[in-house]
């Protein structure tokens, strides 16, 4: 990968009658212009030089050659305004955002001469290879508006000339390559795979006209000359992403599509009100799959991560806990929180049904949501006994809730059935209508209070409401529109809140498993669960997929609990969580003796965590060696890295998976100085040497994988 120095540039300038807009950023460059009537994408370049390096020779995207040009598309009141904008102004900010980090903020507002609406199309550059987009939309006529419809960037995309000469194939689905997350369901999060793009309209969608379990977002690869797009949605409710391949004369044209997608009307503005779309997170590149994958991580961490962070609540620590699958009592709390101890976690979590009498837990968790008060009779009015056990043993204590669900006891409904929405058949949802300000009071005075009243050292988010449960009606100006963007501008403002409120506090995420991993709402939160499906293999393809779209130290993985016990080895089961952040639970039924053998080979992984990766681990890099790992039942190898930024140190793991062909796998680290030696430990056999990097680099790792569901845990350290 070529390094990269940080460098962000917006450039507004009038060439002929186009006005055009430069990004430049890393060494990316994107170009767009205002000219006729419509703004539109007029091309990337991933070498940095701008699209007019020479004067009287541009390289812009020809608009003629393109069906949809425009950079991006909204629908009012039935009306599509993709054309009649008028150029009013142009500005650029620079803003330092909480982290401290500075910021460029370009603006560029258009008006329509259709409607009385105007539009502000946002760029901000961060000095990285990625740059975040969105738009708003503001109503200026003396009445209510509807939004129909709603695409914050596409257009054109790409183009290559002289297809059968740059291309061996005659097929020209070989020429692109779209990689996304293959599924949309529970427990297939992250299974990520390329597919030929077709000469015709393709794409995926989730979370609407789908299930809620895939994460937005796409690689997209010209096969012919290696240009590679990499592009996240910052969005937790649907979506629809949709490419069209066409060709004329030997030429072949692209265009791609970021819709929002919902009932209808998204959203009503009175007058003077103003939309604001979600954001899209894209990169252009002419390096590696993970030369793409760093640079959105780097973005990421700058530039979406950005609450100040604080030790306590931002250091990687392990976490345990127990759930209503088991008793919940103290008593076997302490059996537990023993054992968390003993393999090296560092917080201790009930899970849910903590609210609820011995016995009811496991059928009743879901019925009990709403009543977030103690059982006394297991815990006391405070939790003071258990915390202080937790305490004692050197953990953090934390509390699990669902405070956006309503059970079907919650007592607060007694006085406000009006805070729980409904969906668009008429049908009471479990969800609390975040839309309703004073719902959203209500949720946010609880979880305070939990966290005040019971001394919270962690929190664990849980939402745990189906796809057609989300899609609530809401009124506003006399119009029954979707309730799901006011629903979640209230819900993520309401967490940063928070999250600014207890910095000290660990905020964890999880819907489902991983039903809201989109950047918009990981952003207010210290890490995230991904999936609820921990059972090997597929919870390694899972860890895959997931630590391409956020940084691994943001990605949960656990073992000894939810079925991760079932299948594969020990080793496979543990090792697999040091490629994210771990998580544990416990290793043996209450009221048995622990095994040494089994308790040593977790606290010794887990101490490799903490003292290998932990260290570098925000700022650390991932290489995925294998990034197609086969769908539900993944087969052969899978191999993950991670590395410290400055090649001191890194792990690599191999990972035997179903239909094991081939005994010996030869890895080759990526994560290293060249010039470099390094101390190699093989973790199975504890077995040292002293190689040099270029050894390494180009001659590999012979592994031995004696049998699938197997690993080898391999240890770098520069001497």
């Amino acid at each position: 990968m070529l390094k990269v120095a940080d460098f962000k540039d917006i450039h507004h300038f009038t060439d002929g009658e186009e006005k055009v807009f430069s990004y430049r950023f890393g060494n990316t460059v994107y170009e767009e212009v205002a000219d006729g009537g419509i703004y539109r994408s007029a091309g990337w370049n991933t070498a940095g030089f701008t699209l007019n390096v020479l004067d009287g020779l541009n390289t812009r995207l020809n608009p003629g050659c393109y069906f949809s040009p425009q950079a991006f598309d909204i629908e009012v009141d039935g009306r599509t305004l993709t054309h009649h904008w008028e150029f009013e102004k142009f500005e650029s900010n620079t803003e330092v955002l909480e982290n401290g980090a500075k910021v460029l903020h370009g603006i560029v507002s258009l008006k329509n001469t259709l409607l009385d609406v105007r539009v502000c199309v946002h760029t901000i550059l961060d000095g990285t290879s990625v740059m975040t987009r969105y738009i708003t939309l503001t109503n200026d006529t003396e009445k209510a508006i509807n939004i129909s419809r709603v695409s914050p960037m596409r257009g054109a995309v790409d183009y290559v000339g002289a297809i059968h000469e740059v291309l061996q194939s005659k097929d020209l689905s070989d020429l692109y390559s779209v990689g996304y997350f293959e599924s949309s369901n529970w427990g297939e999060e992250g299974l990520f795979g390329w597919h030929k793009l077709p000469v015709a309209r393709y794409g995926f969608c989730g979370k609407f006209q789908n299930e809620r379990f895939r994460h937005p977002a796409f690689m997209l690869k010209n096969n012919a000359y290696g240009t590679l797009y990499f592009c996240q949605l910052a969005w937790t409710g649907g979506y629809e992403i949709t490419f069209d391949l066409k060709h004329n004369a030997g030429v072949a044209y692209l265009e791609f599509n970021i819709e929002i997608d919902s009932e209808h009307p998204i959203d009503v503005l009175n007058s003077g009100e103003t939309y604001v779309s979600p954001e899209v997170h894209i990169t252009a590149t002419s390096g590696s799959f993970d030369d793409a994958v760093n640079m959105m991580h780097e973005h990421t961490r700058r530039s979406v991560f950005t609450l100040p962070e604080q030790e306590t609540a931002t250091s990687g620590l392990i976490t345990s806990g127990v759930g209503p699958e088991r008793a919940m009592t103290f008593e076997a709390a302490k059996h537990f929180i023993d054992t968390a101890a003993m393999v090296g976690a560092e917080t201790f979590v009930l899970d849910a049904g903590w609210y609820l009498p011995e016995g009811e837990e496991i059928t009743g968790w879901s019925d009990g949501t709403g009543n977030w008060y103690a059982d006394e009779a297991k815990y006391g009015k405070d939790f003071s006994e258990i915390r202080d056990y937790v305490h004692s043993k050197g953990l953090l204590f934390g509390l699990w809730m669902e405070p956006e669900s309503f059970g079907s006891k919650a007592e607060i409904l007694k006085e406000h059935p009006e805070w729980r929405g409904v969906t668009f058949d008429g049908k009471p949802s479990r969800i609390v209508n975040m839309a309703n300000p004073e719902a959203v009071q209500w949720v946010e005075s609880e979880i305070s209070r939990i966290i005040e009243e019971y001394h919270l050292e962690l929190f664990r988010l849980d939402f745990n409401v189906e796809t057609r449960e989300w899609y609530i009606q809401d009124e506003k100006s006399g119009v029954v529109r979707s309730g799901v963007h006011e629903y979640y501008k209230n819900t993520c403002d309401m967490y940063r809140r928070l999250r600014k409120k207890y910095p000290n506090v660990i905020f964890e995420n999880c819907a489902s498993g991983g039903s809201r991993t989109t950047l918009d709402f990981v952003r207010n939160f210290t890490h995230t669960w991904v999936t609820d499906w921990q059972r090997e293999p597929r919870s390694i393809a899972i860890t895959n997929g997931m630590t391409m779209v956020l940084p691994p130290e943001k990605v949960d993985g656990l073992t000894g609990g939810m079925n991760s016990h079932i299948i594969g080895s020990l080793d496979f089961q543990a090792r697999r969580t040091i490629f994210g952040k771990p998580s544990v639970n416990t290793f043996n039924c209450i009221g048995s003796k622990y095994n040494p053998n089994q308790l040593d080979f977790i606290k010794h992984t887990f101490d490799l965590y903490k003292e290998v990766v932990r260290p570098f681990a925000k700022d650390g890099l991932i290489f995925h060696h294998t990034p197609e790992c086969g769908g539900l039942h993944p087969k052969g190898v899978t191999i993950l890295e991670r590395s410290a930024k400055d090649a001191q140190c890194g792990i690599l793991g191999v990972f035997a998976l179903y239909d094991l062909k081939d005994e010996f796998v030869t890895v080759y680290p990526r994560g290293l100085d060249l010039g470099a030696n390094y101390e190699i430990t093989m973790d199975n056999s504890g077995a040292k040497t002293i190689v040099s990097a270029f050894e390494l680099v180009n001659h590999g790792i012979k592994v031995n994988l004696d049998t699938a569901l197997s690993s080898e845990l391999i240890i770098y350290k520069k001497v």
